[in-house]
């Protein structure tokens, strides 16, 4: 076959190369600064100050915690507080991983804290919200941190369903979700006679029966106090199943806590 003429190998154009996925890093301060003045949600100026401020840091908090601190608000109408949780939810859409807010009483603690050891999870800043018979679901604030992912997939055999939320909510639940575990595997055999109850939700049901708890037994106690500290907020108030478990995480504390109430008094949530 005869040679194309010069003319229309010119024309010719080769096929554009996929762009490089970002290599494995975490997130940096500067990094997130400039996506935020790129999408025009903070002004030069503002961004440069905090540069400047932060150039010696070498803490351990995260870059959207750091941010969030400053209380500052969208340059863009109408000029929103860039809150922990708005700039997380901005990270999300950015990197193109869906957002998650934490719901904890929405989380079977039973089955995720099987997923990874709470070392583990400490150690790559992530946290198991959801596992199936063909996925993990698994929250995280660094995109571009992926050693861990292709470790678990390996590991578990499932596919990994990565999501992107809070970085203080992924740091808080990673204590309190494996000791909650431990609990309320605990408070279910006393409640129930060693009856499998597997998470928060199914547990404080048990209150909503008027059952009577052990006032002594420690794993009731620490469940209690957990839902004590568990701000109304954790779960979205447009949420009717989030309403509905705080409800009766409501019953449960309220049968539980008054019967510890000559050894320890504190008000209980009023039915």
């Amino acid at each position: 076959m005869p040679a194309a003429p010069v003319s229309d190998r010119r024309q010719f154009k080769p096929p554009p190369r996929p762009p490089r996925p970002p290599a494995e890093h975490r997130l940096t301060l500067v990094e997130i600064i400039d996506w935020l003045v790129l999408d025009g949600l903070v002004a030069t100026e503002t961004a440069d100050q905090l540069k400047k401020d932060r150039r010696y840091y070498k803490g351990s908090s995260h870059p959207l915690v750091i941010i969030a601190d400053q209380k500052w608000k969208s340059a863009k109408p109408p000029h929103r507080a860039l809150s922990l949780e708005a700039l997380t939810e901005w990270m999300a859409l950015r990197v193109g991983i869906e957002y998650v807010h934490i719901d904890p009483l929405k989380i079977d603690f039973s089955a995720v804290t099987e997923v990874m050891s709470s070392a583990y999870a400490t150690r790559f800043r992530i946290l198991p919200v959801g596992v199936t018979t063909r996925e993990a679901v698994i929250a995280t604030a660094e995109p571009y941190t992926r050693e861990w992912e292709r470790e678990l997939s390996k590991i578990l055999k499932l596919d990994i369903r990565r999501v992107i939320a809070n970085p203080q909510d992924i740091e808080r639940y990673q204590v309190e979700f494996y000791n909650l575990a431990k609990s309320i595997k605990g408070a279910s055999r006393s409640a129930q006679g060693g009856s499998g109850v597997a998470n928060l939700e199914q547990l404080v049901d048990l209150g909503a029966a008027n059952k009577q708890f052990d006032a002594n037994d420690a794993h009731i106690v620490r469940v209690v106090d957990w839902l004590w500290s568990t701000p109304s907020s954790s779960a979205p108030a447009t949420s009717t199943s989030s309403r509905g478990a705080r409800s009766a995480s409501c019953a449960f504390a309220s049968t539980a806590c008054c019967t510890r109430s000559t050894r320890s008094p504190r008000r209980c949530c009023r039915r």
